[in-house]
């Protein structure tokens, strides 16, 4: 017979484990508040082309997926030097989960996530930026989603439209991309005060 076993049986991150236990997050018997820690969400950065003739100025496509409740905000637009909408977007959200490309982010868009990153408890991953190349991310959020309804969700820019792809996939690693469904309200970034 043997004393005992050990194995892991689920894995979990800031934003995941409080959409399992909404009402866990304490720390010495004080309710730790929203200010005092980042939100829930996971964010997904996806940069494009190098917009025509604009050093340093790039296309970028972001998702924010709020796992307590499954609500998305997403922005497309176009960011120069500064990556100031960026940090903008990243100052609405406070992610707890930071998703990006593995390769290929311009240096200004690597400096502000470095800069944005310290000091932060962030948990950033890495994703191949290529598997949802072409009409890759439609097929997928077809597949997850299935029905008729996702076809709002996919008039949404493409670049959006890759960042939720890869949001799905990392989400689904604990088993949590059900959350998300072709329902779920999709809000812009610009929507939140």
């Amino acid at each position: 017979s043997q004393p005992f076993k050990r194995e892991l049986t689920q894995r979990f991150t800031p934003a995941t484990i409080e959409a399992i236990q909404p009402d866990s997050m304490c720390i010495a018997d004080t309710r730790v508040t929203s200010n005092e820690r980042n939100s829930s969400y996971v964010v997904c950065v996806m940069e494009g082309e190098e917009i025509g003739g604009k050093k340093n100025c790039m296309s970028i496509g972001m998702v924010a997926v709020e796992c307590s409740t499954g609500s998305i905000l997403q922005a497309r637009f176009d960011d120069c030097a500064m990556r100031m909408q960026l940090e903008s977007n990243l100052q609405i959200a406070r992610p707890s989960d930071l998703l990006l490309m593995d390769s290929n982010l311009s240096p200004g868009t690597q400096r502000m996530l470095e800069t944005y990153c310290q000091g932060r408890h962030v948990r950033v991953r890495t994703f191949d930026s290529a598997k949802y190349a072409l009409s890759g991310a439609s097929t997928a959020i077809k597949n997850h989603l299935g029905g008729t309804s996702v076809d709002a969700i996919l008039q949404l820019d493409y670049l959006v439209l890759q960042a939720l792809s890869h949001t799905l996939d990392y989400l689904d690693t604990f088993g949590l991309s059900k959350l998300i469904q072709s329902e779920t309200q999709i809000r812009q970034f610009s929507d939140i005060e």
